[in-house]
């Protein structure tokens, strides 16, 4: 058995941040001193400790401490560089959409899930994915305005106070009164804060136009919930290149998008209200996300050790599995689908354990009700992103496999094969008739031309030629880890300290098993469960980099620490491997856990996509893309230059400009004289707007606000404050695409600037015709 839960949280966190800083010295040099105090290493420590303190004690205030932890580390984060009003007013926003979603998630979990008698926790994770399928049919239902969502708001806030006011009066009847009660009181001015908050929503979106949020963020949210329609119209799903989502409903982003227009109407109204909004509502979605995935984890340990007063291996190896969406969340990843991937695949492994947890003697055929809604929860998983594929349904599947050949009985793996692809056959379906592939984007390579093409733009992504060999592509990773990108292999620090990684875990893993076996000659159970998982997990970074084209450092290291650090017997364990082995094994563990700061950090210091012939990440994508041509071909016949994305411009308030051909264009020589631009990503627009005037180019303005002007019932963007291109030439320029639209389709673009590009070509020739 594994040992007590808070030992799993505690006994990392003091060293992460020490080791963090470590790996951001290693790879960033003197420059990521900076980064140390202002990065994410002081994310890790306090989330790390709100965790610890999440199970080690039992009571009400748990979930609220967890919450203001993190929102404390986000933000100090981005107060150190912002100042303090910044600081106070993300503090506020965060607090409020917290509560608010809290509240709708009770609300929803018991109206739908109280007849199953789940922990409340679960309630609240389960009652999240409700709202979120809420807000889907929603949008299917084209009935998506400001003030229906800011109703259905405001009912889930106060449905969450009702509920917890019942919940107390039945537990006030309870002889004797529980202990809880105070944090039940807490809990119902929470409540109440949180219906005055949603009530704040709708005054500020259906009653004050004047103080609405970011107009991205708000354009982000129509455009989203407009999907769902738009495929019922076109009667299929579109593949759309920016938005590689493997299937309906995108719950995720039913959740993702008004947090961010919550937060932005919020911060509106702050005295930092501007600069908030642009930056700071996605911080404060990305944390609200975080704190979820972590209360996942944390539930699963609290389950195991209320069951059995310690976590057994099974919840400890499923709260590992949710442990690498934690660090997605922090490296930058996707942030919209941690939310509804923690709430049902909670609910898969929590069923999935109480179905095996029931007397070995029984029949294999009886109890299936577990587990079909352990099925159902995956198959759910599943439809938010297909990386659930690999966090939940295959552990699910593998579990009932073995479980199904040990009863020597087909039924159990019949019944939550058929319960888990219910909610997928729909999606499936419709991915089939639109890409020739129902599992669309795995197994590109296994199904028609149009889907290998994606295939091979993807790995010209990574830097990665189509034609070479297995061998040159592993190479070529490799050299991407060692710090080269994507000329040539070049080892570099933080190659060193991976290399230095792996040989440690091998010799603190099998080392000890060897030793064991010549003296005993048996090896240890712990060590033999780490014996298999590490290769075990290796292969499944391996699958999931081959089939599914993820960035492998994002999966793999976390997985890797979290799973060993959870299956292994982690007190009995470290006592046999002595001293020595055992602080090797913290610090292997704590390098591990800080593979994100340390991207982070990189990027900051020397970036990571440091090509010798590019200037940032976007261009790189430009040049290696397929299509890269089409664009410079238009842009030398028409006189005009290409400028890609205010958002991804601007980012990190760094005005980037990518042009074509960049390197003998003016604005090569105007960014060699930008460095005192504002930091304001407004004000540096205007700057770069005047410069570009005075150089009299002519410039082809496309941000995300283009994709989103070609559709139905958008409200009208103010104009860029970039100069617009002659009529004369901005139709020669998208005539010249036009004629190549089908060729250009092919490919699937990691960019949305480019996508943007494509609706805005398609607009303007169905316009024209």
């Amino acid at each position: 058995m594994a040992g007590d839960a808070r030992k799993f949280f505690a006994w990392p966190a003091p060293a992460i941040f020490a080791f963090g800083a470590l790996v951001y010295l290693l790879s960033g040099g003197v420059t990521a001193l900076a980064a140390i105090f202002s990065g994410e290493g002081v994310f890790w420590l306090l989330a790390c400790s709100a965790a610890w303190f999440l199970t080690y004690r039992s009571g009400g205030l748990r979930i609220p401490i967890l919450l203001a932890a993190a929102c404390v580390a986000g933000f100090i984060v981005a107060a150190m560089a912002a100042g303090a009003f910044w600081l106070v007013s993300g503090l506020f926003t965060l607090a409020a959409v917290s509560a608010v979603y809290l509240a709708a998630a009770r609300f929803w979990g018991w109206l739908v899930f109280h007849r199953m008698r789940l922990p409340a926790a679960i309630e609240c994770l389960l009652g999240l994915g409700t709202f979120g399928t809420l807000l889907f049919i929603v949008g299917i239902a084209g009935l998506f305005h400001p003030l229906i969502l800011a109703l259905a708001v405001l009912f889930s806030a106060v449905g969450g106070v009702l509920v917890t006011i019942k919940h107390r009066r039945a537990a006030a009847q309870e002889p004797p009164p529980p202990p809880a009660s105070t944090h039940d009181r807490v809990a119902v001015s929470g409540m109440f804060a949180a219906a005055s908050f949603a009530a704040l929503f709708i005054v500020l979106y259906a009653l004050l136009p004047h103080v609405h949020g970011a107009q991205d963020d708000y354009d982000a949210l129509e455009y989203h919930l407009q999907l769902p329609r738009e495929y019922l119209e076109a009667r299929r799903v579109k593949v759309l290149p920016h938005n590689l989502f493997s299937a309906l409903p995108q719950l995720a982003e039913m959740l993702y998008a008004p947090a961010m227009v919550l937060g932005g109407a919020i911060g509106k109204l702050l005295p930092s209200g501007e600069p908030f909004m642009r930056y700071g509502a996605q911080v404060g979605a990305r944390a609200v996300n975080v704190v979820f995935v972590l209360l996942a984890a944390a539930v699963l340990l609290e389950e195991g050790r209320r069951r059995h007063g310690a976590s057994p291996w099974g919840y400890g190896a499923a709260a590992a599995l949710f442990m690498p969406l934690w660090t997605v969340v922090l490296a930058g990843g996707a942030v919209m689908v941690e939310v509804p991937l923690a709430a049902f695949g909670l609910a898969a492994f929590i069923l999935l354990l109480h179905w095996l947890e029931e007397p070995d003697d029984r029949p294999a055929e009886t109890s299936p009700y577990p587990l079909a809604c352990a099925a159902v929860s995956a198959g759910l998983a599943a439809a938010v992103k297909y990386s659930g594929w690999l966090f939940f349904v295959l552990p699910l599947a593998a579990v009932v496999t073995a479980f199904s050949i040990k009863k020597r009985s087909i039924r159990p793996f019949a019944a939550a094969a058929a319960f888990g692809a219910l909610p997928l056959i729909p999606w499936l379906a419709y991915s089939h008739v639109s890409t020739g592939n129902p599992f669309h984007p795995m197994f590109l390579s296994f199904f028609d031309e149009r889907a290998l093409s994606s295939v091979t733009a993807l790995r010209w992504q990574l830097g990665i030629a189509p034609q070479t060999g297995i061998l040159d592509a592993v190479a070529r990773t490799a050299g991407a880890f060692a710090g080269g990108w994507p000329d040539g292999v070049r080892i570099g620090p933080y190659g060193l300290v991976s290399l230095l990684v792996a040989v440690v875990v091998l010799t603190a893993g099998i080392c000890p098993a060897a030793a064991s076996r010549r003296t005993s000659g048996e090896t240890p159970f712990a060590a033999r469960r780490f014996m298999w998982l590490l290769p075990a997990v290796l292969a499944w970074g391996a699958v999931s980099w081959l089939l599914f084209t993820n960035r492998l450092e994002r999966f793999l290291y976390p997985v890797l620490a979290l799973s060993a650090l959870a299956w292994l017997d982690i007190p009995s364990a470290l006592d046999r491997l002595g001293n020595t082995r055992r602080w090797i094994c913290l610090a292997v563990a704590c390098l591990l856990l800080s593979t994100p700061a340390n991207m982070s950090a990189a990027s900051a210091g020397r970036s990571v996509w440091a090509a010798p012939r590019c200037k940032s990440p976007l261009e790189y994508v430009l040049r290696i893309n397929p299509a890269f041509e089409l664009f410079e071909a238009a842009a030398r016949e028409t006189g005009t230059m290409l400028l890609l994305g205010e958002a991804q411009v601007f980012h990190a308030r760094s005005p980037l400009l990518y042009s074509t051909p960049f390197d003998r264009s003016p604005l090569a020589d105007i960014l060699a004289s930008a460095d005192d631009l504002s930091s304001d990503a407004v004000s540096a627009e205007k700057d770069v707007a005047a410069a570009i005037r005075r150089a009299g180019v002519a410039l082809i303005h496309l941000d995300t606000g283009e994709l989103l002007r070609t559709k139905r019932r958008y409200r009208p963007h103010e104009k860029p404050l970039i100069p617009d291109v002659t009529e004369a030439q901005e139709r020669a320029f998208f005539g010249l695409l036009s004629s190549s639209w089908e060729t250009v389709a092919e490919y699937v673009y990691p960019s949305g600037q480019a996508a943007a590009l494509y609706r805005a070509v398609d607009a303007d020739a169905t316009r024209r015709r």
